[in-house]
């Protein structure tokens, strides 16, 4: 019962929509681009340590705001002190909480019995209808409202550089009506799913960063010497994956690895962690 998720990048079919998200998302997350906000990353940094020393012993949640203002002003341009941008991360910690429960292969009886899902909200003990529409307007209150954020500063002129302006920008040249919709709405999920994926994997990984040089202080000298920060996130990646078992995925087609048939439908779930 994947509740809007089957519109982002992870959980989507193959096809048109899904190219075209995979394809933008590369090409503002490689190296080159995302030197842009090189300046919001410095001034969440320098926030976080400010509220780090006022707030002793709460560096936890101070990091996941940090995170949360990084994505959010890279993804929809918002301010990074505003109580929107608060009220924007609260919502999407519930949505990312709900969606670790919901992807989970076998989470809800319906993701393994699937005429289930065609049963009337009359029948008895039948939960399903009453617990998805809840969980769908949990996911759009989290995608929606700073989406139109960012839409609102664009035309009133005052949006600045963001993931969500920059493609939006891009739509609006286009001839076609029906396709600018279409760009629109794929911007929309392609921005909720580079948000929370972003910060939940950036907060895991620099706990377990933080952890790790607490831990092995010989290896904190050795990083201020001579390692590189790709080469540390990569490590932290390996040693540590923010999503060690994936998500699952559903073959398609029957599939042969390794002599062993995998048959169509099959559910599979990737070890990250190995």
């Amino acid at each position: 019962m994947y509740l809007h998720y089957t519109e982002t990048i992870p959980l989507h079919r193959p096809g048109s929509a899904w190219r075209y998200q995979r394809k933008t998302c590369h090409s503002v997350l490689s190296s080159k681009p995302i030197k842009e906000y090189v300046a919001v990353q410095k001034s969440v940094i320098a926030l976080f340590l400010q509220n780090v020393v006022k707030e002793e012993g709460n560096f936890m949640e101070e990091l996941r705001l940090a995170t949360g203002r990084i994505m959010m002003s890279v993804t929809y341009g918002l301010p990074l002190v505003d109580l929107d941008t608060h009220m924007y991360i609260g919502d999407a910690e519930k949505t990312l909480k709900l969606s670790a429960e919901s992807v989970a292969p076998g989470a809800y009886i319906v993701d393994l019995i699937r005429v289930l899902k065609h049963l009337p909200p009359w029948v008895p003990f039948n939960s399903i209808p009453k617990i998805a529409a809840s969980s769908a307007e949990t996911v759009l209150k989290m995608t929606k409202p700073p989406f139109e954020y960012a839409k609102t500063a664009m035309s009133q002129g005052t949006a600045p550089l963001s993931f969500t302006q920059k493609w939006l920008e891009e739509a609006r040249w286009s001839n076609d009506v029906d396709q600018v919709a279409k760009d629109k709405e794929n911007v929309m999920w392609m921005a909720a799913t580079m948000f929370a994926a972003g910060s939940e994997t950036t907060y895991s990984a620099l706990l377990w960063f933080i952890l790790a040089m607490a831990m092995y202080p010989d290896v904190q000298q050795n990083f201020k010497k001579s390692w590189t920060l790709s080469a540390t996130i990569k490590e932290i990646l390996r040693w540590r994956p923010p999503l060690p078992m994936a998500i699952g995925h559903k073959f398609t087609a029957d599939e042969v690895y390794r002599d062993h048939l995998i048959s169509k439908d099959t559910i599979v779930i990737p070890n990250v962690w190995y």
